[in-house]
């Protein structure tokens, strides 16, 4: 994924070099530890403009319990309170891999489920 997004990255900036435009290169990417297990968070953020993570869809209906969509903090008495599924939680995973702030985007849930 690396490779890629830095092959895409040259090709836009040559692109730019001829026609003087400046090309953005962003991702929407996951907002688990798991994610960030598989992906070298600390190089992509050196290729890319920003990173949108999608802080949204922690719980729903494949659920036995309901709660927060998007928590903004843990809460210790969520049934899920284990999992880093909380806004401030992902946004910890990532700088804690090296990302640094400016280069992130939170995904804000605008609807209920």
């Amino acid at each position: 994924f690396t490779l890629l997004l830095q092959d895409v990255r040259n090709a836009l900036n040559k692109a730019g070099t001829e026609d003087g435009k400046q090309y953005l290169l962003t991702i929407a990417s996951g907002a688990s530890q798991r994610y960030a297990d598989h992906t070298e968070l600390k190089k992509i953020s050196q290729i890319l403009d920003w990173i949108n993570i999608m802080t949204y869809d922690f719980h729903g209906g494949w659920e036995a319990t309901s709660n927060h969509n998007a928590a903004l903090y843990k809460d210790p008495n969520d049934p899920a309170a284990n999992t880093n599924f909380y806004v401030d939680g992902a946004i910890n995973v990532y700088t804690n891999e090296g990302v640094p702030v400016d280069k992130l985007v939170l995904g804000v849930p605008f609807y209920g489920r």
